[in-house]
């Protein structure tokens, strides 16, 4: 498959993904909203462009390096406020994948009805796009690995060592 047709695929499989309401980490602004990517309102136009850009291009690494995708595009929620991470995060610093769950993360409110992938800082203007774009091929590795194993329990140093490589 030829890298340039990825954007134009992964629109489709946006548009054709499961999705539910984007939530509102503060009761009163909702997350900006792209099929199955969530942003934080305190992100730049030119940041959420650098963001949507970004997924195509690490799930096509995925790809890459799993010959095939067995995991469905993941709900991905970007946070740049205080307010939004820990919402989604609760007392977690550092990006994660998640499986659906039926309870927050300690010290958070979401409940993870799909498996999420939760960025929760924001990157210097130089090598941003490297950076979200590693950090989103990384998680998304989570995500595959959890979906070609059906549940099973991972080595956490075997899911991170994979993850790494990536």
């Amino acid at each position: 498959m030829r890298l340039s047709f990825v954007p134009a695929l992964f629109v489709a499989a946006l548009a054709a993904a499961p999705c539910h309401a984007a939530p509102s980490y503060d009761g009163r602004t909702p997350m900006l909203e792209a099929g199955t990517l969530w942003m934080d309102q305190e992100f730049s136009p030119a940041e959420q462009a650098l963001m949507i850009d970004s997924v195509p291009k690490a799930r096509a690494r995925v790809l890459a390096f799993y010959g095939s995708l067995k995991s469905a595009m993941p709900d991905i929620v970007f946070c740049k406020s205080v307010a939004c991470r820990v919402y989604f995060a609760g007392q977690e610093t550092v990006s994660f994948a998640m499986a659906p769950t039926t309870r927050p993360r300690p010290g958070g409110q979401y409940i993870y009805p799909r498996p999420t992938i939760v960025i929760t800082y924001a990157w210097p203007e130089e090598g941003a796009a490297e950076k979200v774009q590693g950090t989103l091929t990384h998680e998304m590795s989570h995500t595959e690995m959890r979906a070609r194993l059906g549940g099973m329990p991972i080595p956490p140093w075997f899911n991170e060592g994979v993850a790494t490589q990536l």
